[in-house]
Protein backbone atom coordinates (compact mmCIF):
# COMPACT_ATOMS: atom_id res chain seq x y z
CA UNK A 1 0.00 0.00 0.00
CA UNK A 2 2.88 2.33 0.81
CA UNK A 3 4.17 2.05 -2.77
CA UNK A 4 0.82 3.14 -4.19
CA UNK A 5 1.06 6.36 -2.23
CA UNK A 6 4.46 7.07 -3.75
CA UNK A 7 3.13 7.21 -7.30
CA UNK A 8 3.27 10.61 -8.98
CA UNK A 9 2.68 12.24 -12.35
CA UNK A 10 6.37 12.20 -13.26
CA UNK A 11 6.20 8.41 -13.44
CA UNK A 12 3.48 8.27 -16.10
CA UNK A 13 5.76 8.91 -19.14
CA UNK A 14 8.04 6.09 -17.99
CA UNK A 15 5.03 3.80 -17.68
CA UNK A 16 3.90 4.62 -21.23
CA UNK A 17 7.41 4.12 -22.59
CA UNK A 18 7.60 0.71 -20.91
CA UNK A 19 4.25 -0.37 -22.36
CA UNK A 20 5.22 0.83 -25.84
CA UNK A 21 8.38 -1.26 -25.67
CA UNK A 22 6.33 -4.40 -25.09
CA UNK A 23 3.01 -3.99 -26.87
CA UNK A 24 1.45 -2.59 -30.02
CA UNK A 25 -0.42 0.74 -29.69
CA UNK A 26 -3.86 -0.83 -29.39
CA UNK A 27 -2.73 -3.14 -26.59
CA UNK A 28 -0.98 -0.22 -24.86
CA UNK A 29 -4.30 1.61 -24.65
CA UNK A 30 -6.02 -1.51 -23.34
CA UNK A 31 -3.40 -1.77 -20.59
CA UNK A 32 -3.74 1.94 -19.80
CA UNK A 33 -7.52 1.60 -19.43
CA UNK A 34 -6.94 -1.25 -16.99
CA UNK A 35 -4.47 0.84 -15.01
CA UNK A 36 -6.91 3.76 -14.90
CA UNK A 37 -9.64 1.47 -13.59
CA UNK A 38 -7.28 0.09 -10.94
CA UNK A 39 -6.22 3.56 -9.78
CA UNK A 40 -9.85 4.64 -9.50
CA UNK A 41 -10.44 1.52 -7.39
CA UNK A 42 -7.58 2.48 -5.05
CA UNK A 43 -9.10 5.93 -4.58
CA UNK A 44 -12.59 4.53 -3.99
CA UNK A 45 -11.25 2.19 -1.30
CA UNK A 46 -9.20 4.91 0.38
CA UNK A 47 -5.84 3.30 -0.28
CA UNK A 48 -4.71 6.57 -1.88
CA UNK A 49 -6.27 10.00 -1.40
CA UNK A 50 -6.27 11.04 -5.03
CA UNK A 51 -5.18 9.84 -8.44
CA UNK A 52 -1.38 10.06 -8.71
CA UNK A 53 -1.61 10.98 -12.39
CA UNK A 54 -4.14 11.29 -15.18
CA UNK A 55 -4.05 8.23 -17.41
CA UNK A 56 -4.21 9.41 -21.03
CA UNK A 57 -4.59 7.15 -24.04
CA UNK A 58 -1.84 7.32 -26.64
CA UNK A 59 -2.72 8.49 -30.13
CA UNK A 60 -3.14 5.77 -32.73
CA UNK A 61 -3.07 6.26 -36.47
CA UNK A 62 -6.33 4.75 -37.60
CA UNK A 63 -5.80 2.27 -40.45
CA UNK A 64 -7.56 2.85 -43.73
CA UNK A 65 -10.80 0.91 -44.26
CA UNK A 66 -10.24 -2.53 -45.75
CA UNK A 67 -12.71 -2.43 -48.60
CA UNK A 68 -13.16 -4.96 -51.39
CA UNK A 69 -12.72 -4.03 -55.02
CA UNK A 70 -15.45 -5.17 -57.45
CA UNK A 71 -13.16 -7.80 -59.00
CA UNK A 72 -12.33 -9.16 -55.56
CA UNK A 73 -16.00 -9.48 -54.70
CA UNK A 74 -16.64 -11.19 -58.02
CA UNK A 75 -13.87 -13.71 -57.38
CA UNK A 76 -15.29 -14.47 -53.92
CA UNK A 77 -18.89 -14.72 -55.09
CA UNK A 78 -17.94 -17.18 -57.83
CA UNK A 79 -17.06 -19.68 -55.12
CA UNK A 80 -20.09 -19.14 -52.87
CA UNK A 81 -23.25 -21.31 -53.02
CA UNK A 82 -25.78 -19.16 -54.86
CA UNK A 83 -28.89 -20.27 -52.95
CA UNK A 84 -27.55 -19.98 -49.42
CA UNK A 85 -24.52 -17.90 -48.45
CA UNK A 86 -24.43 -15.65 -51.52
CA UNK A 87 -27.69 -13.82 -50.64
CA UNK A 88 -26.37 -13.35 -47.09
CA UNK A 89 -23.09 -11.84 -48.24
CA UNK A 90 -24.82 -9.59 -50.77
CA UNK A 91 -27.15 -8.35 -48.04
CA UNK A 92 -24.22 -7.13 -45.98
CA UNK A 93 -22.60 -5.64 -49.08
CA UNK A 94 -25.67 -3.61 -50.06
CA UNK A 95 -26.82 -2.52 -46.59
CA UNK A 96 -23.55 -2.00 -44.69
CA UNK A 97 -25.01 -3.64 -41.61
CA UNK A 98 -22.79 -4.88 -38.82
CA UNK A 99 -22.61 -8.63 -38.45
CA UNK A 100 -24.90 -8.71 -35.41
CA UNK A 101 -27.51 -6.40 -36.92
CA UNK A 102 -29.08 -8.70 -39.51
CA UNK A 103 -31.03 -10.63 -36.88
CA UNK A 104 -32.26 -7.35 -35.38
CA UNK A 105 -33.54 -5.88 -38.62
CA UNK A 106 -36.75 -5.93 -40.61
CA UNK A 107 -37.77 -4.83 -44.07
CA UNK A 108 -40.60 -2.49 -44.96
CA UNK A 109 -40.76 -1.97 -48.70
CA UNK A 110 -37.43 -0.68 -49.99
CA UNK A 111 -36.08 0.10 -46.53
CA UNK A 112 -34.34 -1.92 -43.83
CA UNK A 113 -34.98 -0.94 -40.21
CA UNK A 114 -32.17 -1.88 -37.84
CA UNK A 115 -33.89 -2.08 -34.46
CA UNK A 116 -31.01 -2.60 -32.05
CA UNK A 117 -27.93 -1.12 -33.61
CA UNK A 118 -24.80 0.00 -31.80
CA UNK A 119 -25.85 2.97 -29.68
CA UNK A 120 -29.38 1.58 -29.27
CA UNK A 121 -30.86 3.82 -31.95
CA UNK A 122 -33.05 2.53 -34.74
CA UNK A 123 -31.84 3.52 -38.17
CA UNK A 124 -33.16 3.15 -41.70
CA UNK A 125 -31.17 1.88 -44.68
CA UNK A 126 -32.36 2.01 -48.29
CA UNK A 127 -31.88 -1.31 -50.06
CA UNK A 128 -31.68 -1.60 -53.86
CA UNK A 129 -34.78 -3.27 -55.28
CA UNK A 130 -32.73 -6.00 -56.92
CA UNK A 131 -31.29 -6.99 -53.54
CA UNK A 132 -34.57 -7.25 -51.65
CA UNK A 133 -34.72 -10.94 -52.57
CA UNK A 134 -31.24 -11.38 -51.06
CA UNK A 135 -32.27 -9.77 -47.78
CA UNK A 136 -35.47 -11.81 -47.53
CA UNK A 137 -33.51 -15.00 -48.20
CA UNK A 138 -30.87 -14.07 -45.62
CA UNK A 139 -33.57 -13.54 -43.00
CA UNK A 140 -35.17 -16.85 -43.91
CA UNK A 141 -31.89 -18.77 -43.55
CA UNK A 142 -31.17 -17.15 -40.17
CA UNK A 143 -27.58 -18.33 -39.99
CA UNK A 144 -25.51 -17.91 -36.85
CA UNK A 145 -23.41 -14.77 -37.18
CA UNK A 146 -20.17 -16.56 -36.31
CA UNK A 147 -20.86 -19.07 -39.07
CA UNK A 148 -21.42 -16.24 -41.58
CA UNK A 149 -18.19 -14.53 -40.57
CA UNK A 150 -16.18 -17.76 -40.70
CA UNK A 151 -17.49 -18.74 -44.13
CA UNK A 152 -16.80 -15.34 -45.65
CA UNK A 153 -13.19 -15.44 -44.45
CA UNK A 154 -12.93 -18.98 -45.80
CA UNK A 155 -14.14 -18.03 -49.29
CA UNK A 156 -12.02 -14.87 -49.35
CA UNK A 157 -8.89 -16.91 -48.63
CA UNK A 158 -9.99 -19.51 -51.19
CA UNK A 159 -10.18 -16.69 -53.75
CA UNK A 160 -6.64 -15.65 -52.86
CA UNK A 161 -7.71 -12.49 -51.01
CA UNK A 162 -5.88 -11.98 -47.73
CA UNK A 163 -6.75 -9.91 -44.65
CA UNK A 164 -10.35 -9.30 -45.67
CA UNK A 165 -13.29 -10.23 -43.46
CA UNK A 166 -17.05 -9.85 -43.57
CA UNK A 167 -16.59 -6.39 -42.03
CA UNK A 168 -14.84 -5.42 -45.27
CA UNK A 169 -18.29 -5.47 -46.89
CA UNK A 170 -19.34 -2.69 -44.51
CA UNK A 171 -16.30 -0.63 -45.53
CA UNK A 172 -17.12 -1.30 -49.19
CA UNK A 173 -20.69 -0.14 -48.67
CA UNK A 174 -19.48 3.04 -46.95
CA UNK A 175 -17.14 4.01 -49.78
CA UNK A 176 -19.74 3.22 -52.43
CA UNK A 177 -22.29 5.32 -50.59
CA UNK A 178 -19.86 8.21 -50.18
CA UNK A 179 -19.08 8.17 -53.88
CA UNK A 180 -22.73 8.03 -54.91
CA UNK A 181 -24.15 10.66 -52.56
CA UNK A 182 -21.05 12.78 -51.84
CA UNK A 183 -22.42 13.49 -48.37
CA UNK A 184 -20.50 12.24 -45.33
CA UNK A 185 -23.49 12.92 -43.06
CA UNK A 186 -25.62 10.48 -45.07
CA UNK A 187 -22.85 7.89 -44.84
CA UNK A 188 -22.77 8.39 -41.07
CA UNK A 189 -26.52 7.82 -40.79
CA UNK A 190 -26.43 4.76 -43.03
CA UNK A 191 -23.64 3.19 -40.99
CA UNK A 192 -25.17 4.13 -37.64
CA UNK A 193 -22.02 5.83 -36.34
CA UNK A 194 -22.30 7.74 -33.09
CA UNK A 195 -20.30 10.71 -34.35
CA UNK A 196 -19.14 12.16 -37.65
CA UNK A 197 -15.50 11.86 -36.59
CA UNK A 198 -15.80 8.06 -36.84
CA UNK A 199 -17.12 8.29 -40.40
CA UNK A 200 -14.54 10.79 -41.58
CA UNK A 201 -11.94 8.05 -41.98
CA UNK A 202 -13.56 7.32 -45.34
CA UNK A 203 -12.67 10.82 -46.54
CA UNK A 204 -9.02 9.79 -46.58
CA UNK A 205 -9.61 8.15 -49.96
CA UNK A 206 -9.48 10.62 -52.88
CA UNK A 207 -12.75 10.76 -54.80
CA UNK A 208 -10.95 10.28 -58.12
CA UNK A 209 -9.41 7.08 -56.76
CA UNK A 210 -12.81 5.78 -55.66
CA UNK A 211 -14.30 6.62 -59.05
CA UNK A 212 -11.58 4.62 -60.71
CA UNK A 213 -12.04 1.64 -58.41
CA UNK A 214 -15.82 1.52 -58.51
CA UNK A 215 -16.49 3.02 -61.97
CA UNK A 216 -17.87 -0.09 -63.65
CA UNK A 217 -19.91 -1.03 -60.61
CA UNK A 218 -21.42 2.44 -60.32
CA UNK A 219 -22.46 2.42 -63.96
CA UNK A 220 -24.49 -0.73 -63.35
CA UNK A 221 -26.19 0.45 -60.16
CA UNK A 222 -29.60 2.02 -59.92
CA UNK A 223 -29.31 4.49 -57.06
CA UNK A 224 -31.39 7.22 -55.53
CA UNK A 225 -28.31 9.30 -54.71
CA UNK A 226 -26.97 12.13 -56.84
CA UNK A 227 -23.50 13.61 -56.81
CA UNK A 228 -23.87 17.18 -55.57
CA UNK A 229 -20.35 18.58 -55.40
CA UNK A 230 -16.79 17.73 -54.47
CA UNK A 231 -15.73 15.64 -51.44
Amino acid sequence: IRKYSELNEQQFPALVAYLKSRYNPTTVNIRLRGIRTFLNYLVSKGYVKELPFKVKQIKIDRPLPKFLKPEELENIYKLVPTDTLLPVFKTFETTGMRLAELSNSRREGDFIYVEKSKGRKERIIAIPKKNIIDYDRAKELNYDRHYISHKFTYYAKLAGIKNKTLHSLRHTFALNTLLRCNNIQLVKEALGHSSLSVTEIYLRFPVDYLKQVFSNQLENQNTTFEMTGNA
